[in-house]
């Protein structure tokens, strides 16, 4: 009896498994068409604002070649100049003076960054919760695993940070009475600024977890990184880490 309750487990575990690969499938079918559907736009805008720019080229040089009209000779005409005394000459007006008009152009305001003090926050007391003691790369790491968690699109994450670090029975090493340490808010937005020039196309930022693994568990000691709930592959820690040694 037991071996069959066993065979039921592992096959229900694989049928699981088997769920989550097709919906994982189908979300990167969807991310394709969404992709391809970009790129189309994108050359149809391109073609348009290039018609538009060969219409307007087109036109300027039709009005450049127009020829100007012609202008009239002025006809001469006799000046008579009116002496209040005669043999003294009248002296000419003075010329308009000029004053200089300072300059009305303005340089552009910037952008200012975006405030990531709260999310740091909240970061802060998931790592002390989850990797406290640990190295500054399996800290880290805990920290993208929240970041791929707002970067996939399963519907049951949240699509912010707030929402993935405390969302119930998930980082169960959140708390919000956990202290914020200096050490652990200065690695949460140093993760937030690598994951967000990421998001700008840089490359190479210093990841240290693939965006797959969604998942860990710890041993009392250190936390193990999955790419699925139950089986999957396990990180390796096979990048290169920008906080040293593993």
């Amino acid at each position: 009896m037991r071996d069959e309750e066993l065979l039921a487990y592992e096959r229900e575990a694989y049928l699981a498994r088997q769920r989550r690969r097709q919906r994982q499938a189908a979300r990167r079918k969807a991310q394709a068409r969404r992709r391809l559907l970009r790129i189309t736009l994108l050359l149809l805008l391109a073609v348009l604002a290039a018609t538009v720019l060969a219409r307007a080229l087109t036109t300027g040089t039709e009005a450049a070649l127009e020829p100007e009209a012609p202008i009239p000779a002025a006809v001469p005409q006799q000046m008579t100049v009116k002496l209040e005394n005669p043999g003294i000459p009248k002296a000419a007006p003075p010329a308009p003076s000029y004053t200089p008009v300072p300059s009305q152009v303005t340089e552009p305001e910037e952008t200012p960054a975006q405030d990531w003090s709260a999310e740091a926050e909240v970061l802060a007391k998931t790592v002390y919760g989850e990797a406290r003691g640990c190295s500054t790369t399996e800290q880290a790491a805990v920290i993208w695993c929240v970041l791929n968690r707002v970067d996939d699109e399963y519907a049951f994450w949240p699509d912010d940070i707030i929402g993935v670090a405390t969302q119930p029975e998930q980082f169960h090493g959140y708390y919000a009475g956990h202290p914020v340490t200096q050490e652990h808010y200065a690695l949460a937005l140093d993760v937030i600024d690598r994951w967000q020039r990421e998001k700008n196309g840089e490359v190479d930022v210093g990841r240290v977890l693939p965006p797959e693994y969604l998942y860990f568990h710890g041993d009392g000691e250190h936390n193990h990184f999955r790419t699925e709930y139950a089986g999957g592959h396990t990180w390796d820690w096979s990048l290169d880490s920008p906080y040293g040694v593993t």
